[in-house]
């Protein structure tokens, strides 16, 4: 099947506006993008990648761009 998963954006930008409503009940701000998109990295990726950490670093640029482009 050549289908996509075009429920899978929206899926991981919901999973993303949590971290940051959980970020701000943690840190209080956002003090700056960097510190939230290694939160996020953190957060999120294992939960969408797996447990492979190595592979949700090596995604972390292409989450700082979806942060940047769907949420700031």
């Amino acid at each position: 099947m050549n289908e996509k998963e075009p429920s899978k954006e929206k899926e991981i930008d919901f999973s993303i506006s949590e971290m940051i409503s959980d970020f701000k009940k943690e840190k209080k701000k956002i003090e700056n993008l960097s510190t939230f998109v290694d939160y996020v990295v953190e957060e999120t990726m294992p939960k969408v990648f797996g447990e492979n950490i190595e592979k949700a670093y090596e995604n972390s640029k292409k989450t700082a761009d979806f942060i940047m482009r769907h949420i700031i």
